[in-house]
């Protein structure tokens, strides 16, 4: 019986050292990190096309390497249908805005009259029934 508290106090100050270890592993990787910064998005796309590119090239002896190539190429497409979804938009928004300011500059370019045409119609009318 007094084996199981052991066993558990144990696997207790095992895990509790493990938890330490990579507390320690994360601050030493983000001292690295730190020191090299990131590289920016176009880098990596550009390094990630590289690596599809060369699993393509070995994909022609091992079909599952075609697999993998075809899995890791979805991501890429899927950003740049992203990229491409942003640019139209962000075009839409423009021309949104300029139809909005030119309409805006027509009708202070108008001169305005405080009547409508069918207003003074009507009142054209209604006076010459009072002038007959």
């Amino acid at each position: 019986m007094d084996t199981f508290p052991n066993e558990y106090a144990s696997l207790l100050r095992l895990m509790l050292a493990q938890i330490e270890q990579s507390a320690q592993h994360r601050a030493e990787l983000e001292q690295k990190l730190k020191a090299c910064p990131a590289p920016d998005l176009p880098l990596l796309i550009a390094l990630h096309r590289v690596c599809l590119l060369r699993i393509y090239l070995q994909a022609g002896t091992d079909p599952q390497q075609l697999k993998v190539a075809l899995d890791l190429s979805r991501p890429v497409i899927e950003w740049a249908r992203l990229q491409e979804k942003q640019r139209e938009n962000a075009l839409a928004e423009r021309k949104q805005r300029d139809t909005l300011k030119a309409r805006k500059q027509e009708e202070k370019a108008k001169p305005r009259q405080a009547l409508t045409q069918q207003t003074l119609e009507e009142i054209e009318r209604e006076l010459n029934l009072f002038g007959e």
